[in-house]
Formats: C-alpha cells, sequence, structure tokens
C-alpha cells in the first residue's frame, strides 16, 4: 500500500463496511505475528465469506440433527404403535374370517 499510489486501506473504512471485531479477526487470523501482512478489500470479503459460509454451513447442520433425532424420537414409538395396531388387525381379522378360501383356493380349487 501507498499514499502515493493511492491504493490505502483505512481502519476506519473497513470497520464502517464489516464491523470492528471482523477487521479485528481478519488481522489477527491472516496476519502474521510482528510481520508485515497484506490486507485487501478482496482478502476481507473473501474471509467474511469463508467464514459466514463455515458458520452457516454448522449452525445448518447442527440444526438439522437436532430435527432429525427430534422427528425420529417421535416418529419410531409411533411406528411401532402402528406396527401393533395392524398385527392386532391382522389377528382379529384371521380368528374371524378364517377359514376363508384363499385367492388360490378360489381361482384353481387348490386349498
Amino acid at each position: 500500500m501507498s499514499k502515493s499510489k493511492g491504493n490505502v486501506i483505512y481502519a476506519d473504512e473497513l470497520a464502517q463496511i464489516f464491523s470492528v471485531d471482523a477487521v479485528r479477526y481478519f488481522v489477527l487470523h491472516e496476519m502474521p505475528f510482528e510481520n508485515d501482512g497484506t490486507i485487501t478489500w478482496e482478502l476481507m470479503v473473501e474471509r467474511m465469506n469463508s467464514e459466514l459460509a463455515n458458520t452457516l454451513g454448522e449452525i445448518g447442520k447442527g440444526d438439522l440433527e437436532t430435527q432429525s433425532r427430534a422427528v425420529r424420537d417421535r416418529l419410531i414409538p409411533a411406528m411401532e404403535e402402528l406396527r401393533r395396531a395392524a398385527d392386532e388387525a391382522e389377528t382379529v381379522t384371521a380368528e374371524k374370517y378364517w377359514p376363508f378360501p384363499t385367492y388360490a383356493a378360489l381361482l384353481f380349487g387348490v386349498e
């Protein structure tokens, strides 16, 4: 960066656009301690987008896992109850209508 070339980035401008914490994070993350570092608008945007995408991705993943656990915890008992009801209906039906001729018996006379 050079003032004479006019490619200076002022910290106040960065802080207005990205927030003070974001600029602080960028400087600590991207610039080596006790050394010169490179800071450009493109690098700032890239770092913020990357962190935002990673953070949102982790939040989304955690939210989906939590919701799937909640659904699974409600769905499995409901499915087991439905399965028991179906088994009971099958037993009642078999007891009530047995010995009802099977389809094969009706068509082919096979028992």
